[in-house]
């Protein structure tokens, strides 16, 4: 069992919260989908939805009622975070915690913008805050290497390194479960609360 694992299972043991969780999850923190794969967590998950390409998301909120112009402005920013979490308020109001997360992760070429998420959560009175949460690049030199595998597995494991931690990141901060644990990503300037 992985470090992530472990966290899903001790999540999913220990939730107490009467509502399940309704997730919007594009582009990064997929990993966050693996919950349905640990035992007893039907007692927490009501739905995820996962539109990958711009598009397919774009669609998502058009078909549930919502603008998309955040969102086609700038996939991956606070605001796009923002209509994804209004579009799940939207369809279950008090009903479920709603997460949003809209991200750009490691990818198989070097990228000119940062790595970086924007998660929405539900907060108090069923409103919306969203956190960008960052990410350091690998070398530009890692793209290059003439040790094509070696190159990949580097990429590989870094690009799953980030959706994980998107994903336990998104949980503690919707549900408050081992919050304590992301004091040191505020203190290094890695987790930020944006809107």
């Amino acid at each position: 069992m992985t470090e992530y694992e472990k966290f899903l299972a001790r999540f999913v043991q220990q939730y107490e919260n009467q509502k399940k969780i309704v997730a919007v999850i594009c582009g990064g923190g997929v990993s966050f989908s693996r919950i349905a794969m640990t035992p007893g967590s039907s007692k927490i998950l009501d739905a995820i939805w996962m539109p990958y390409s711009e598009e397919e998301t774009i669609s998502w909120l058009e078909n549930r009622n919502m603008e998309s112009t955040a969102f086609q402005n700038a996939a991956v920013g606070g605001w796009a975070a923002k209509e994804l979490w209004d579009a799940l308020d939207y369809i279950h109001k008090e009903k479920s915690l709603k997460l949003s997360i809209t991200a750009a992760l490691t990818t198989n070429r070097p990228r000119k913008g940062d790595n970086r998420a924007y998660i929405g959560v539900e907060r108090e009175f069923n409103t919306g805050a969203i956190y960008k949460l960052s990410f350091d690049k690998l070398p530009e030199e890692i793209y290059t290497d003439s040790i094509v595998p070696w190159a990949e597995q580097k990429i590989f494991n870094k690009r799953k390194q980030e959706d994980e931690m998107v994903a336990m990141v998104a949980v503690k901060l919707l549900t408050g479960f081992e919050k304590e644990t992301l004091q040191e990503l505020y203190d290094n300037g890695q987790l930020e609360k944006v809107l």
